[in-house]
């Protein structure tokens, strides 16, 4: 890897320290890396519990930081404490039918104390069935990393837990790298966020980060 694709220890701090806020300072919105995947098969047992094991595996990355988990049909976070939150998951996809739609989200808020904004430490995943408004299914999961843990382990984490991952489901399309980084289940193309991230129609665009796509 060339000397222009190292991500310093500085430069990662940067980063994170990045924010996009709306006109009354709420931040919409930060800079880090994703891996974003979609996937038939969501409906299956199968397929949930290899996504809950994709949820124990970002655990271990983050096990320290880690702070709050959404359960299902709630609106309220609960406290993450050890690894509990993880069998809670795995019981719901084994025991849940297949036709109601899964759904997991976990987050590792700064100091553990939940803020409303995007934090880049953050993991959710959606698995449901077809329905006649989305003949191929519903189903994803999206994991954000921290510049700074990028930078201290090399992009290679990136990479390798990306084809893990993609090659563990039935993959319809996806993205890895550099990325604007939402609240889960906040809609990132509403017109509020694109006036707050996207600069006037004056002003370059070549300071957005590539994604890079995957596909089978």
């Amino acid at each position: 890897m060339s000397d222009a694709m190292h991500l310093t220890k500085e430069l990662a701090a940067q980063i994170d320290g990045f924010s996009f806020a709306n006109g009354h300072g709420f931040v919409e919105t930060r800079i880090g890396f994703a891996v974003e995947l979609f996937f038939l098969g969501g409906s299956e047992s199968r397929t949930r519990l290899i996504l809950c094991d994709m949820l124990r595996q970002y655990h271990a990355l983050f096990t320290d930081a880690l702070s709050h988990f959404l359960k299902l049909n709630t609106s309220r976070l609960t406290k993450i404490t050890g690894s509990d939150y993880l069998d809670y998951y795995e019981n719901i996809a084994r025991k849940l039918s297949s036709t109601e739609p899964m759904d997991a989200m976990v987050f590792g808020y700064p100091g553990k104390k939940v803020v409303d904004e995007p934090t880049p430490l953050s993991i959710s995943f959606k698995c449901a069935g077809p329905d006649p408004m989305s003949l191929l299914g519903r189903s994803m999961i999206c994991a954000y990393f921290p510049a700074s843990f990028v930078a201290e382990r090399g992009y290679g984490i990136l990479f390798d837990l990306t084809k893990r991952w993609a090659s563990s489901v039935e993959l319809l399309h996806g993205s890895a790298g550099y990325s604007l980084l939402f609240e889960h289940g906040v809609f990132a193309g509403s017109n509020t966020v694109a006036e707050t991230v996207l600069p006037p129609s004056n002003v370059s665009l070549d300071w957005i980060f590539p994604i890079h796509f995957i596909s089978k």
